[in-house]
């Protein structure tokens, strides 16, 4: 077949699709059977194979991490990011994170704290990417009212610090140093 000459019996074809594909199976059965392999993988009996995967149906395990983060099932998807990040591993990072860009919005719905799961380069990756996308949906306040004091004077110079007091918050500043 073609000009590279590769017998019909090793090409296959693969169809990924989210959820079960159910018109394929039942329309298709006069010209092809499929046969479950089980947990979302499907096998035409015909002489040139065709593979069809079901990424909503697939198994939470690492090997189909790629394919879950596809997955159109928010249940699917969460038990996917869960299972992801339960096991600690940093090789999963890049999944985890990629996973973020693609489904950030419903990462946030899922109220998924990534923050104490991915390694500080992945956590880069992402705040180097769409932090300030991030910050800006939040007022000064809220962003502030997330920080230690210490992190929210660090950088600024007594000077800086003083100039944004109001005047009884001066006197009052005055007052405690005199103590």
């Amino acid at each position: 077949m073609g000009e590279n000459r590769i017998p019909a019996s090793d090409i296959t074809i693969t169809i990924v699709c989210a959820g079960t594909p159910r018109k394929v199976l039942k329309h298709c059965q006069a010209e092809v059977e499929f046969e479950s392999l089980g947990g979302g993988y499907y096998r035409s009996t015909d002489k040139l194979p065709v593979h069809i995967i079901a990424i909503n149906e697939l198994e939470v395990t690492p090997k189909n991490y790629p394919l879950l983060m596809f997955a159109t099932s928010k249940q699917k998807f969460e038990e996917f990011l869960r299972d992801a990040v339960d096991r600690n591993d940093s090789d999963h990072d890049p999944v985890i994170t990629f996973a973020y860009f693609l489904r950030s919005e419903l990462i946030r719905e899922i109220d998924m704290p990534l923050k104490s799961h991915l390694s500080k380069e992945a956590l880069d990756i992402i705040i180097e990417d769409i932090g300030d996308e991030i910050l800006s949906r939040f007022s000064v306040d809220e962003i502030a009212s997330r920080l230690s004091p210490e992190e929210r004077l660090t950088g600024l110079s007594p000077e800086e610090i003083v100039s944004r007091l109001s005047p009884e918050e001066r006197r009052q500043l005055q007052q405690l140093l005199e103590k």
